[in-house]
This record gives structure tokens, sequence and C-alpha cells, in this order.
């Protein structure tokens, strides 16, 4: 998804700070993930390292949410600059918004509790 964020922002669809050339630095949940995933196998990384680096991702997710939000062209926008967000409002963008971002908050909430509950 980073990937097609970028490509959106060199082809002038998106502002890039939407993307990981700017300031939406979401994709260093994704990288690390293989890491840490590695870890958990090899039992290599505590259960307060886990809830850490959820809690990290989590975060990173709001920040490019909250910038996402304030990108588009409504009265309580923030960033004004164009090219201003409104991909999202269209197919296949649409997804982000209404699935993709949802879905991986929810993956870090349920592993947040499964976490805690050890």
């Amino acid at each position: 998804m980073e990937i097609i964020l970028y490509m959106l922002a060199v082809n002038g669809v998106i502002h890039e700070r939407l993307s990981f050339g700017g300031r939406n630095f979401d994709i260093l949940a994704g990288i690390s993930a293989l890491f840490v995933g590695r870890m958990v196998q090899r039992n290599k990384i505590s259960m307060k390292g886990l809830v850490a680096w959820n809690v990290a991702c989590i975060l990173l997710l709001m920040n490019i949410v909250i910038m996402a939000v304030l990108s588009t062209p409504y009265p309580f926008s923030i960033f004004n600059d164009a090219p201003v967000n409104t991909v999202v409002f269209y197919y296949p963008f649409i997804w982000l918004p209404g699935f993709v971002a949802p879905f991986a908050l929810a993956m870090h909430v349920f592993a947040l509790r499964k976490i805690l509950a050890k």
C-alpha cells in the first residue's frame, strides 16, 4: 500500500506528505513486522516488546490517518496545499479508509488483547 501511495505522490495525485517520501512513516510497521515476527518465532522478544511494537504501529497508523483527514477538502482541513486528498473518495482507493486502515488497527488491537491476556 505504501508503494501505491508513493506512486500517487510522484504522479501528483496526492501530496507528498501522505507518502513515505513525506511524513507517512507507516511503512516502518510493515518492514519491522518481518523482523518482529521472526523474533516471536525464536522467542527473542518479550511481551513488553510486543506491546511496545504494537502501540508504536498504532501510533504510526494514526499519524497517517490524521494527516489524510486533515488534507481533505473540508472546512476543518489544515493542509490546503495542492493536491488535496480526494483520491480516497474514488474506487479502488476508497478501500484505504474504508477497509485497509480499520483492518490494520483491528489486527494491532487484537494482537494487544491476546498479548495482555497472557
